[in-house]
Formats: structure tokens, C-alpha cells, sequence
């Protein structure tokens, strides 16, 4: 079975965001959608950077919400300042 967790953000790091952006990112399940933001953000990719999720896929939705999502992967970073700089900052 297919399953994504409702609000998750999860972060997949090959060895290169840019050069292998299909392999390596962040994701967002959400509403029904897979957001890959740094596809869809910085390439402009829409149809590869925001995606319908599979019918039939379960969903577990534990009510997280937005700040949650953050907050968890930031904590989970090893350098979290890095991600809490203002856009063209870092």
C-alpha cells in the first residue's frame, strides 16, 4: 500500500539539491498534493514541483498543521539557522 502523512515535510538529501533535484529535496505532502518546492519554486517546474497524490493512497492525517511541520523539521536539522534566515539572506 501507498501511504503519506497529511502536513509532513520530509527532507531527502542524495549529494546535490540542484543537479539531482529529482533525487534530492524537500517535500510536502498537503492537501492532496506533493509539493516539491524546490522544483516548483526555484525552477519554476509546476507540473514536476506540485503534484496530485496517487488515488488510493492512505492518508494519515494526525492534525498537524503548518508551524508544527516547520518547527519539527527545523529542530531536526543540524544547522537549523540556516533554514530560519529571510529568503536571499543565506
Amino acid at each position: 500500500d501507498t501511504f503519506y502523512g497529511e502536513n509532513l515535510k520530509f527532507l531527502h538529501y542524495s549529494n546535490d539539491f540542484f543537479w539531482r533535484a529529482w533525487e534530492s529535496g524537500l517535500y510536502h505532502w498537503k492537501d492532496g498534493r506533493l509539493i516539491i518546492p524546490i522544483l516548483l519554486n526555484e525552477f519554476g517546474l509546476d507540473e514536476a514541483g506540485d503534484l496530485e497524490i496517487v488515488a488510493g493512497a492512505i492518508k494519515i492525517d494526525i492534525s498537524i498543521d503548518d508551524s508544527e511541520s516547520q518547527t519539527q523539521f527545523i529542530e531536526g536539522c543540524e544547522n537549523p539557522e540556516f533554514f530560519l534566515k529571510a529568503p536571499g539572506k543565506v
